[in-house]
């Protein structure tokens, strides 16, 4: 069918094709767009993921110490 409309119908088949070009490159553009956000939004929380390991890392270091001093004062 395709061929019967490249063959009959140029004119008429190249309006159809560039009308759902643009909406194919419009619709692609907004994909592009969306997937840069997310990306940058992802980047953003990463760091934030990591300064909170960082926080509990040493938290859970503190805690042993003070257990440790909590034996020798008892003892």
């Amino acid at each position: 069918m395709l061929d019967f409309a490249r063959k009959h119908m140029p004119d008429t088949l190249a309006e159809i094709e560039s009308g759902y070009n643009e909406v194919y490159e419009k619709r692609h553009k907004r994909i592009e767009e969306r997937k840069a956000a997310l990306l940058a939004k992802e980047r953003q929380t990463k760091p934030e993921e990591t300064a909170e390991a960082e926080n509990t890392q040493p938290t859970a270091e503190v805690q042993p110490e003070e257990h440790t001093q909590t034996e020798e004062v008892a003892a």
